[in-house]
């Protein structure tokens, strides 16, 4: 979903070798916890699968604002987004506190195998400050961190053509996905200078079940694709004249600048996708990511006990 593409060469460590690292890691780990808890029962963040029902509720947590340019973080309500009735503090281990994290719940509502599209988040009128402050942002490249079942979210960004080769959708396991772009003459719909903001997000969330082996379905991947989109109300009808869950929402709908004081529709969807790949093998994709350092942080992070 994102309208520019970054480094995508390929790391020069090989999978056998990360693996090598990763069992390393859960080596190290493992002895580490029965050194500092030698005898009663605890619960390790990440390690114990939760197994959801239809329809139970599933938590979206926020993370901090990143940037490679200013390497400085914002915590995601530093930002004026949508914001739940109470903000909470959700950090679970060691290793969040290590990254600095700072994740907090968020007002997105989703359920086990229950698909919703162009769902209003919120409704939120901006003064020129606020709006100048997503701007720069944007222009300062930050990217947006989710977590779903302690998986951060990957980016679904468009490959370029090269040659005889078409554009197509691909998944990168990345950390994060961008908060907006910088629109260029080469960007349909958009003038060279201005910043857009990726207002809808498409949340494609895998999951896997075994009938013989537990109740109800574990999460395995868990993915983003953002959007920016002008939405228009429809009406005394209420709802958004720009999707309808009949009308998904696509990358030619006219997209939404955030210069000067406006009002912006916030709106998700969420899909769910069955996956053959299982709970214990849900982080191997993370092996192939183009950031090392960032994925094995998140790998380990999961490891961390308070």
């Amino acid at each position: 979903g994102a309208r520019s593409i970054e480094d995508f060469s390929p790391s020069t460590r090989s999978l056998a070798q990360r693996r090598g690292l990763l069992r390393m890691l859960l080596r190290t780990s493992s002895a580490l916890l029965l050194l500092v808890v030698p005898t009663a029962a605890f619960y390790l963040p990440g390690v114990a699968p939760i197994d959801y029902r239809d329809g139970e509720s599933i938590d979206l947590k926020v993370n901090k604002l990143t940037s490679t340019k200013t390497h400085l973080p914002y915590e995601w309500y530093d930002l004026p987004f949508c914001r739940p009735a109470e903000v909470v503090y959700k950090g679970e281990n060691l290793g969040e506190v290590m990254r600095g994290d700072r994740i907090q719940n968020s007002p997105y509502t989703i359920k086990m195998n229950v698909e919703v599209s162009c769902q209003l988040l919120c409704k939120q009128s901006y003064d020129a400050e606020q709006a100048a402050l997503f701007a720069t942002k944007i222009g300062e490249d930050y990217r947006v961190n989710w977590i779903v079942d302690n998986l951060p979210a990957a980016t679904r960004v468009v490959e370029p053509a090269l040659g005889s080769s078409p554009s197509r959708i691909i998944t990168i396991y990345e950390r994060g996905f961008p908060l907006g772009f910088r629109g260029a003459e080469s960007i349909p719909g958009t003038s060279a200078g201005v910043n857009y903001v990726y207002n809808h997000h498409r949340i494609v969330l895998k999951y896997h079940t075994e009938p013989d082996a537990f109740e109800g379905a574990r999460i395995v991947g868990s993915e983003v694709e953002p959007f920016s989109v002008q939405h228009e109300p429809a009406g005394a009808g209420g709802g958004l004249s720009t999707c309808s869950g009949a009308r998904p929402v696509t990358h030619s709908a006219p997209p939404q600048p955030v210069s000067g004081p406006q009002t912006v529709y916030w709106t998700y969807d969420v899909r769910w996708e069955y996956s053959e790949v299982k709970w214990a093998s849900r982080w191997d994709v993370y092996l192939y990511a183009t950031d090392e350092q960032i994925h094995w942080f998140s790998i380990v992070n999961s490891l961390m006990i308070v």
